[in-house]
């Protein structure tokens, strides 16, 4: 039970959170429509502070179509 000023009770409420991985787009990329490429992401490394966190669900983007490039060999 989290307790902080302005509570007035001890009545327990729910809250939904959603633990993501943030990705980043790669730097020095030529992509979009005047290059005809698509762009290029990949997750974020694993020891910077920001790689995960949690969110709303509302605020998550319900579906996305990732493409591997596996041709580009293994990054992490």
């Amino acid at each position: 039970v989290y307790v902080s000023p302005g509570t007035r009770d001890y009545q327990s409420w729910r809250q939904d959170s959603l633990w993501v991985c943030w990705f980043e787009l790669l730097p020095d990329q030529c992509s979009g429509w005047q290059y005809t490429a698509l762009d290029q992401a990949r997750f974020m490394l694993m020891d910077w502070a920001d790689t995960f966190g949690f969110i709303d669900p509302m605020d998550a983007l319900q579906c996305c179509h990732l493409i591997p490039s596996f041709a580009d060999g293994v990054l992490h």
